[in-house]
């Protein structure tokens, strides 16, 4: 399901991508191909994910790995897309208040499926 996602973005080749809950980073690489000119912000809460990630794609240049509730995280960069796949259903009820303020403006970006 997650490839057919990312299958179904008009990529530009130079978007900002927040790749919420990246896991062990395989979405994470494919959609690093779809935007050469671009960078993904790849977010885990989990440090082995992120570690794991970080291994398996260390050689990619345009992907930045975070330890972090998604929730949580403040970048300097403004994200034309955020990319979840299977995570948003595991924030908790008490700051999903907050995640909603974060990304409802994202809201036209997001690919009904």
């Amino acid at each position: 399901m997650g490839l057919d996602l990312i299958e179904r973005i008009n990529w530009k080749g130079n978007e900002i991508v927040l790749d919420a809950g990246c896991g062990s980073g395989r979405l994470t690489k494919i959609i690093s191909t779809k935007i050469p000119k671009g960078k993904v912000f790849a977010v885990d809460l989990d440090s082995s994910m992120i570690k794991i990630a970080n291994e398996r794609l260390a050689k990619i240049s345009n992907v930045k790995f975070i330890q972090s509730n998604i929730c949580d995280i403040e970048l300097q960069d403004k994200i034309d897309i955020v990319f979840s796949n299977a995570v948003l259903h595991w924030i908790s009820n008490q700051i999903t208040e907050k995640c909603l303020d974060i990304f409802g403006n994202f809201s036209n970006q997001m690919v009904n499926y």
